[in-house]
């Protein structure tokens, strides 16, 4: 099979987990429901490749049977009339195990978890340390999503992975620190994804300066792709006719075509070519996004731009398509953040802001977590980049969890995460006492 230098992988069981995620914000806010943190993390992810890639492929999932993990099916989990648009639309494809050396494949895997023995254990741990940070993450996985992930990377390379569930973010790092950095690592549509999430992270991280002086702590990483799809929901039942009409948007057709014709020219014999996109790629990093949003609140229909994507000028074409997106995924939380001052907050305005930009079903310490989880690199050339201390080992975290729970435990050990935390408690036993 031929893939195209937008198209990318995920795994059968990130597709799951991010579908249960629709599947309970489309019964709204009333709903029974509730998402976890690492859920809303995987939806969130999800929806960023769903909206810079062209073509998806699914690997298949580990199903669990008698308390046993076996290959399986990969199923969407949430509504009927969801599904129905997401099938119509055509965008996943089934990617299926090709395995073509078995036993090359388990070694590799072995030689990436070690000690773990993902042969004779069905379950194994990764712990990432991050110094700092002041961050331990354990995270279990199954044995089978070792080696559905490399199998799908033998077949498409470790570029077109786009790790979605936290955990595999945290394999992919693992990874890289055990076996050689290859030449290429990432697919161009990252540069996009990754420079929106920095833009917002490099804004939170200036406003806690001041958490010595007493300010509150606000944590650097929102979801603010489930956000944004949120806020143009009329309720929760329309979040897949709402996602679909932000990918099918001329701003992001026109920039996922771009983006294709950009990774053609780098691959051009004539050097003049493959100059103009990586001049069109440097200008991209060093765009100025303060310029490029609006101080209220953009809506959907600043995506709707009319763009000749086959004109001459690359750089004209990328400050057409950069600035609408820009401001459609930034102003909110861009005009969130313009509404208090880091040593002055109100804390009426900044729980207002946090509940628009993370949820307001979640505590402060479930959003620092949520940002520790949503700042991991998503390819081996940033995980390279990152002073981390790693291990695996056989087992799991929590024995009594179901089968695929795929526990995780994170411990923080910044005080002033530490204090959000105690509050958060401290909240939880008010609140109990009071019933």
């Amino acid at each position: 099979m031929d893939f195209a230098p937008l198209d990318a992988v995920i795994t059968g069981t990130a597709f799951e987990d991010a579908t249960t995620a629709i599947g309970v914000l489309e019964q709204g806010r009333g709903g029974p429901g509730r998402i976890s943190l690492e859920m809303l993390c995987t939806l969130d992810n999800f929806i960023q490749t769903l909206l810079f890639n062209d073509r998806i492929f699914l690997t298949i999932s580990p199903w669990a049977e008698k308390g046993q993990i076996i290959p399986g099916g990969t199923q969407y989990r949430g509504g009927l009339p969801g599904r129905k648009l997401i099938d119509a639309a055509a965008i996943f494809s089934g990617l299926p195990p090709k395995l073509s050396d078995p036993e090359a494949l388990r070694g590799f895997v072995d030689q990436i978890v070690k000690p773990a023995e993902p042969r004779n254990v069905d379950w194994f741990v990764i712990n990432c340390i991050r110094p700092k940070k002041n961050l331990s993450i354990f995270q279990e996985m199954a044995s089978m999503d070792a080696y559905l992930i490399e199998d799908a990377i033998a077949q498409v390379g470790v570029e077109k992975f786009k790790p979605v569930f936290p955990g595999e973010h945290l394999y992919l790092g693992l990874r890289g620190s055990r076996t050689p950095l290859p030449r290429v690592t990432l697919t161009m549509s990252e540069m996009v994804s990754t420079r929106l999430r920095a833009a917002i992270r490099d804004k939170m991280s200036k406003l806690n300066v001041f958490v010595s002086q007493g300010a509150p702590l606000i944590p650097e990483s929102p979801p603010i792709y489930v956000s944004r799809v949120l806020r143009d929901c009329s309720t929760g039942a329309d979040f897949v006719p709402t996602l679909l009409k932000i990918r099918n948007s001329q701003a992001l057709r026109h920039l996922r075509a771009w983006i294709s014709k950009c990774s053609e020219q780098l691959q051009d014999p004539n050097p003049a070519e493959r100059t103009k996109a990586v001049n069109a790629w440097r200008n991209f990093l060093a765009f100025p996004l303060d310029k490029a949003i609006d101080k209220t609140e953009a809506g959907l229909s600043v995506l709707n731009v009319a763009i000749d994507i086959f004109k001459a000028d690359v750089m004209g074409i990328l400050g057409e398509v950069a600035s609408p997106i820009l401001n459609y995924f930034l102003s909110a939380p861009f005009s969130g953040i313009r509404e208090f001052d880091g040593d002055k907050a109100d804390p009426a305005k900044l729980d207002a802001f946090l509940a628009a930009s993370f949820g307001d079903k979640f505590n402060r310490g479930e959003m620092n977590m949520i940002s520790a989880f949503l700042e991991l690199p998503g390819n081996l050339k940033d995980w390279a980049d990152v002073d981390a201390q790693w291990s695996a080992s056989s087992g799991r975290i929590d024995p009594q969890a179901g089968p695929l729970a795929r526990s995780y435990s994170m411990t923080f050990r910044d005080p002033n995460v530490i204090s959000e935390m105690v509050a958060d408690l401290n909240t939880l036993k008010a609140e109990t006492s009071a019933q």
